[in-house]
C-alpha cells in the first residue's frame, strides 16, 4: 500500500430544515363627536303712550330674562368648550396609545424579522455540496462535505468538513467546531479548527488557529499563524514568515524532507524532529498505476456480482438495516478464525489439502472484501440519490471508488485502520448471509416496519 498521501471526502446526503415565523398586528381607534345647538328668543312691542312704562318695565323683565338666557348661553358655551377640551385630551391620549401600540407593534415585527433572518442564515444537518465554484456563507448545523473546483468558507460548522477541491479558501470568519480534511492544490486556511488533515501541493496557515494537531501531506508548507498543539508534515519546503507575519507551532514538529530545514527554536515552543525522505518515494505514474488497479479490481467485483448475484444489492440493504451488528462480528471472527483454523489442519497430514482450499478461500475473500465494503456503500449512496440504472451507478461507483482509494492513503497509520475496518465489513457483508434462512433478513425487515 502506498504511504504518506491524504485524501479526504465522503459523499451526498441532503437535509434542509427552514423556520418561518409570522407576526400580524391590529390597532382600532376610535373618536366622539359631540354637537351643541343653542336658540335665542327677542320680545317685539307694538303698544304706545301710557302702556310704554308697562312695555318698559315688561322690557326690563324681558331684558332680564334675556340677560338670564344669556348667563345660561355663556354657561353652555363654557360647557362646551370644557367638553370640547376633555374631548381633544381623550383624542390625544388615544393618539399617544395608539402611537405607542404602533411604536410595540414595529418592535415586535422588527424582532420577528431578526429572528427570522437568524433562522434563515442556519442550514440545519449535515451539507453536501456538488458545484464548480462552492461559497458556504451559511452557518452549518452539521458537518460539511463538498467538492468543487474552488471551495471557500466563511462561515461556522458545527461538525467537520470534508472537502475535495483544487483550491480550498477557509476564510477568516469561518470556525470549524470539528475537524477539517482537505484534498486540494492550494489551501488558504486563515480561519479556526480543531484538526487539520491535509494532501496538498501548498498549505498556508494564514494568520489561522488549529486547537490542536495539523497532519499533512503537501510540498510547501507555510506556518503563518498558530498550531497550539503538534505538527506532523511530510514536506519538501517548510517556512515561518512571510514578511510581517510570523507562525508558531505550541507543541512540537515532526516532519519528513528532502533535506533537513533551519528551523529556529522560536517558531516551535517543543522538540523538532527529522526524518530523510526515501529516494525512492512513489511517482505519480506509481499512484495512477494503483488507482487503475484498485478501479479495475472494483469495477469486475461489481459486474461479477451483477451475474451470480444480481439481488445482492437488496439483500446487503437489509442486512445492514437489520443486522449491523451481526456483519461486524461475523467479519471480525472471519478475518480471526479462519487462518487458526487453517493452521490446526495444515498440523493434521490428513487434512492439509482442506486446509490449503480454505487458506485459498480466505485469500480470495480478503481480495474482494474491500471492494465489496465500497459497493455497499455506492448502493446506499445510489439511493439516496435515487439512481436506478446500471450505468447510473457504474458512474457513481468510480467516483465512491477513488474517494476510497484516497482515504487507504492517509498517513500515521489512519489508512491502514480505515483499510482493516474495511476488510472486515466487507468478510461481514460476505459470510454474514450464510448464517441466516434465505427469506429471514428480508421478513425481519417486513415486520420491523
Amino acid at each position: 500500500m502506498l504511504k504518506n498521501k491524504l485524501k479526504f471526502l465522503i459523499i451526498f446526503f441532503m437535509i434542509f430544515t427552514l423556520l418561518f415565523f409570522n407576526l400580524a398586528f391590529a390597532a382600532d381607534g376610535d373618536s366622539q363627536n359631540v354637537t351643541v345647538s343653542e336658540n335665542g328668543v327677542m320680545p317685539i312691542s307694538t303698544d304706545t303712550g301710557d302702556n310704554i312704562d308697562e312695555q318698559s318695565t315688561s322690557n326690563d323683565s324681558v331684558s332680564s330674562e334675556g340677560n338670564a338666557i344669556n348667563s345660561v348661553q355663556a354657561e353652555n358655551t363654557d360647557s362646551t368648550s370644557s367638553g370640547d377640551e376633555v374631548i381633544d385630551s381623550t383624542q390625544a391620549e388615544n393618539t399617544d396609545s395608539t402611537s405607542s401600540g404602533a411604536e410595540v407593534i414595529d418592535s415586535a415585527q422588527t424582532e420577528t424579522t431578526e429572528s427570522t433572518s437568524s433562522e434563515d442564515s442556519i442550514y440545519y444537518g449535515d451539507q453536501y455540496l456538488f458545484d464548480q465554484n462552492i461559497s458556504v456563507d451559511k452557518n452549518i448545523d452539521g458537518n460539511l462535505f463538498a467538492m468543487g473546483s474552488s471551495v471557500t468558507v466563511n462561515s461556522q460548522i458545527a461538525g467537520d468538513a470534508f472537502i475535495f477541491a483544487d483550491n480550498v479558501t477557509i476564510g477568516s470568519d469561518s470556525l470549524i467546531f470539528g475537524n477539517l480534511f482537505v484534498f486540494a492544490n492550494t489551501i488558504d486556511f486563515k480561519g479556526s479548527a480543531y484538526d487539520i488533515y491535509a494532501m496538498c501541493d501548498t498549505l498556508t496557515i494564514n494568520q489561522g488557529f488549529t486547537y490542536r494537531d495539523v497532519r499533512a501531506t503537501c510540498t510547501n508548507f507555510n506556518v503563518y499563524g498558530t498550531i497550539s498543539r503538534n505538527a506532523f508534515i511530510n514536506c519538501s519546503n517548510i517556512s515561518f514568515v512571510n514578511g510581517d507575519s510570523q507562525g508558531i507551532i505550541m507543541g512540537s514538529l515532526k516532519y519528513s524532507a528532502p533535506n533537513e530545514a533551519n528551523i529556529s527554536e522560536e517558531f516551535v515552543n517543543g522538540t523538532i524532529e527529522f526524518s530523510k525522505q526515501s529516494a525512492s518515494s512513489p511517482s505519480i505514474g506509481s499512484y495512477l498505476l494503483s488507482l487503475g488497479t484498485f478501479l479495475v479490481l472494483v469495477i469486475i467485483v461489481w459486474l461479477v456480482l451483477l451475474w451470480i448475484a444480481p439481488k445482492f444489492k437488496e439483500k446487503t440493504e437489509n442486512l445492514v438495516k437489520n443486522k449491523k451488528w451481526a456483519i461486524l462480528l461475523i467479519g471480525f471472527l472471519t478475518l480471526i478464525v479462519i487462518p487458526i483454523v487453517s493452521i490446526l489442519l495444515l498440523l493434521i497430514n490428513i487434512t492439509t489439502s482442506v486446509a490449503l482450499l480454505l487458506l485459498l478461500v480466505y485469500f480470495v475473500l480478503i481480495a474482494i472484501s474491500e471492494s465489496v465494503f465500497i459497493i455497499t456503500v455506492n448502493n446506499f449512496i445510489a439511493n439516496k440519490f435515487k439512481i436506478n440504472k446500471n450505468i447510473g451507478i457504474f458512474g457513481m461507483l468510480i467516483v465512491t471508488s477513488i474517494i476510497f482509494w484516497a482515504l487507504y492513503l492517509i498517513p500515521f497509520n489512519i489508512g491502514s485502520i480505515l483499510t482493516i475496518v474495511s476488510v472486515i465489513l466487507g468478510l461481514g457483508l460476505v459470510v454474514t448471509p450464510l448464517f441466516y434462512r434465505k427469506n429471514e433478513v428480508i421478513t425481519d425487515s417486513k415486520n420491523s416496519k
